[in-house]
């Protein structure tokens, strides 16, 4: 997935985007990987002292996404626990919990943690972080029991089971999540009928790579992450909730400008592919999550257009991504067929409302597409007259040449061939008229019966009689010589 480096600056915002940019001295991590995992770190933190619209939980659900090595997950991770003060890194590391097999399990999980805070009388909250550094691990179909009760937790909607042992329930979970996944796997564990049932629109995946490489330390010298900082300010919010609950929503600017977003979100939604779509479905909840933690670490109880902008670029950050996964997700069919680059072409452009520029449509199609194959594909489709090129027309003053871009030439219906139409012509097997019924069947009472007609009988065979022996000569009439 190709991006142009300003990603991370457009969805940093206030001390935590200060605290994770100062980080990058100190760790290879993508930032965008450490911002991930942080506000899924703080936002469990937060969640059991903060109330938002619609009685919602303030959990953020992330994924990260990424090749093994090269992406860094768990180097984002350690560099998300560095950020974090003593006092909510201990609070994350009793709270985290891994290898969550069933629906079940995660609901003992969570009556295990409250009963413990309700015993210690533990004023953090009831919070408790899931993570997995696979994600197949939640996907997996022995794992499809554990799928509603995830619905249920991110939703903040009462959790129940019945056990042997009797009924089990609690209300009002406060959970919060982060996992790890490789793109190659992700055709194979993210189903479209999951992602149908809303398994996938409660968590955000982000593309993460790094290539920065920093020098080894020496023998003896402490880690590179012994020289992150933790941010002061996740501390001073942490005290400030504490004090008492807080209530976070939108100041008018912000509220005005949220309301027009979910409205060119659900324009957009209804142009995509249904199996697209679904991954969408809650974008504009993960903004309201993702800003409010942002005015929680700002001590503001009011959402300001700056937080709603850098809430906005990291949840549109993570819709590109699933584009790019689910372009790559079709690169084979259900068969296993391998589909030929044209016929990706086309699709991408499909999916970009039948027309898109050359920039839009190498993102489509993936940064894993080499463009050498592009090109020549781009010129066959145009050759076969399938796609036409066109300018976009600039405006004046501009330099440069004129954007090029693309766009599917509509087909005219072909007529069926005269052999066809003949077939089409030829009355259905249907209409053949029906047998007749026997005769027996159609006599009415009225008539009188008639004797059936005896089959005539046949003439019974001579018997056989026994064949008689020839009359030996009489010896008498020949008298002896």
């Amino acid at each position: 997935m190709e991006r142009d480096g300003a990603e991370f600056d457009s969805m940093a915002y206030g001390p935590i985007g200060k605290a994770v940019r100062a980080s990058m001295a100190h760790s290879e991590a993508d930032p965008i990987g450490t911002l991930a995992a942080l506000l899924a770190q703080v936002s469990t933190a937060f969640t059991g002292h903060v109330r938002l619209l619609f009685d919602e939980p303030l959990g953020v659900w992330t994924l990260a996404v990424g090749l093994p090595a090269e992406g860094r997950k768990g180097t984002a991770v350690r560099t998300a626990l560095a950020l974090l003060p003593p006092k909510v890194r201990a609070f994350i590391g009793d709270r985290t919990v891994s290898g969550v097999a069933n629906g079940p399990a995660f609901l003992d999980k969570l009556l295990e943690v409250k009963e413990e805070a309700d015993t210690t009388k533990d004023s953090r909250g009831p919070g408790m972080l899931v993570f997995e550094s696979e994600y197949t691990n939640i996907t997996m179909s022995s794992c499809r029991k554990l799928q509603p009760f995830l619905h249920d937790a991110w939703d903040g909607a009462r959790i129940s089971n019945t056990t042997k042992g009797g009924p089990q329930s609690i209300s009002r979970p406060r959970v919060g999540f982060h996992a790890h996944i490789q793109p190659g796997i992700w055709g194979a564990a993210i189903k479209p009928l999951a992602a149908q049932q809303g398994s996938y629109s409660r968590v955000l995946p982000v593309w993460v790579h790094s290539e920065r490489l920093l020098p080894t330390p020496k023998k003896g010298a402490p880690d590179w992450l012994a020289s992150v900082k933790p941010c002061a300010a996740l501390d001073a919010a942490f005290e400030w909730l504490l004090k008492e609950p807080r209530l976070i929503g939108f100041d008018e600017g912000a509220r005005v400008e949220y309301d027009a977003l979910r409205q060119r979100w659900m324009r957009q939604n209804r142009t995509r592919s249904r199996d697209l779509s679904a991954f969408f479905t809650r974008a504009d909840a993960h903004v309201r999550r993702i800003a409010a933690v942002y005015a929680i670490v700002a001590r503001k109880t009011e959402i300001t257009r700056p937080m709603l902008q850098a809430a906005r670029a990291f949840v549109e950050y993570s819709m590109s991504t699933v584009e790019w996964l689910e372009s790559q997700a079709t690169r084979k069919n259900r068969r296993g067929i391998v589909i030929p680059i044209d016929d990706r072409i086309v699709s991408a452009l499909g999916r970009l409302g039948g027309q898109a520029t050359r920039t839009q449509l190498f993102a489509a199609l993936g940064g894993m597409v080499p463009r050498a194959e592009i090109d020549p594909a781009l010129d066959l489709l145009i050759e076969i007259g399938r796609i036409e090129p066109f300018a976009i027309p600039r405006e004046a003053g501009a330099r440069g040449p004129a954007p090029r871009a693309y766009q599917i030439v509509e087909r005219a219906l072909e007529e069926p061939e005269p052999v066809k139409q003949a077939k089409k012509a030829r009355p259905a097997r249907t209409a053949r008229p029906a047998k007749k019924a026997p005769a027996a069947r159609k006599r009415t009472q009225s008539a009188p019966a008639q004797p059936e007609e005896s089959a005539p009988k046949r003439r019974p065979r001579p018997a056989k009689t026994a064949k008689t022996a020839a009359p030996s000569p009489n010896l008498a009439l020949f008298p002896e010589e």
